[in-house]
């Protein structure tokens, strides 16, 4: 309905401009149409008179000419302002209609959330209190997830530390392990010479060529004896000794014993210092026996010599 009676008033009032525009155009005809007459008919006028009345008619047409071109443009400047009002007017309107909107919306959204223009206050200082109360849970709960972090975090570090503990626990005691292992192997292994070692030994020996020997193994001893026993028998005829060999009834000994008994020859003494020295420098233990030999008697298996420089008996490894 607004919007109706302003465009009616905007067309009366253009209509009127023009009429009143018109108007002046023709008082302003009229006004030189006098004139002209009042120097055609006038003639009988006095000069003053007449000039009185020319002078009156000019003002009186420069008024209506300046009327009319200052009312041409008073119109059309209240024109312009009558366009820009009406923007104005309309913007304004849709700015009324839209906060209608967003005031008929909130009034909507505070209906349903059982809100009045009474209770706002009450409702902004409940959700505020609300707003409070879950920002100090929330802030507990941060709080007491970092200390249950902290707590993890403590604890697989002494997990670690035990962890690392328990390796270098686990690394000391294989090393331990395999120390023992091998002692356990090398006390285990038979005893023997590479041929290297077998070469060496002869090498030694065979500078005592000549003299004589037995090589017994007693019953009671650890397996590698024979062996042993065998190889010495083999190694001192290669370097051109007399060796006998046998397997007593009884007896016990340990390690390889070298009788030579109290008083030896010196050359059988030194025979027997290079035995003991090879089979040492081989990882064999072996020593010299003052007390036995050299001739030691014997009952058992073998073919024994009579009478030798000196009696090796090979015993137990330990």
């Amino acid at each position: 309905m607004d919007a109706v009676d302003t465009s009616s008033l905007t067309y009366v009032f253009a209509s009127a401009s023009s009429y009143s525009e018109l108007s002046t155009i023709i008082v302003a005809v009229g006004v030189f149409i006098e004139l002209a007459a009042l120097f055609i008919f006038s003639k009988e006028m006095p000069r003053a008179e007449k000039t009185v009345l020319v002078l009156a008619t000019v003002l009186i047409t420069i008024g209506c000419v300046g009327e009319y071109i200052f009312g041409a443009r008073a119109n059309n400047a209240a024109s312009q302002l009558q366009q820009a009002s009406d923007r104005t007017v309309a913007a304004l309107t849709a700015q009324q209609e839209a906060d209608h909107r967003i005031a008929a919306q909130a009034a909507a959204h505070a209906a349903d959330l059982g809100v009045t223009v009474d209770t706002i206050h009450n409702f902004v200082t409940q959700k505020e209190n609300e707003a409070d109360k879950q920002f100090l849970a929330f802030k507990k709960f941060a709080s007491d997830e970092k200390t249950r972090t902290e707590t993890v975090i403590t604890q697989l570090n002494d997990d670690k530390a035990n962890l690392e503990k328990s390796r270098d626990d686990a690394q000391v005691a294989a090393k331990q392990a395999e120390s023992e292992l091998a002692e356990m192997r090398a006390a285990n292994a038979p005893r023997s010479m590479t041929g290297d070692q077998q070469n060496e030994f002869i090498s030694r020996t065979i500078a005592f060529a000549g003299l004589t020997t037995n090589v017994f193994t007693p019953p009671s001893t650890t397996p590698d004896a024979g062996p042993l026993s065998e190889l010495l028998v083999a190694l001192l005829t290669k370097a051109n000794w007399k060796v006998g060999s046998g397997v007593p009834i009884g007896g016990w000994a340990k390690a390889v014993l070298v009788c030579v008994g109290d008083r030896p020859q010196s050359n059988v003494a030194d025979a027997a210092t290079a035995i003991v020295l090879a089979l040492r420098a081989d990882g064999i233990p072996a020593f010299i026996d003052p007390k036995l030999g050299p001739n030691i008697p014997f009952t058992g298996a073998g073919s024994p010599l009579a009478n030798p420089d000196m009696t090796i008996i090979v015993g137990a490894k330990q």
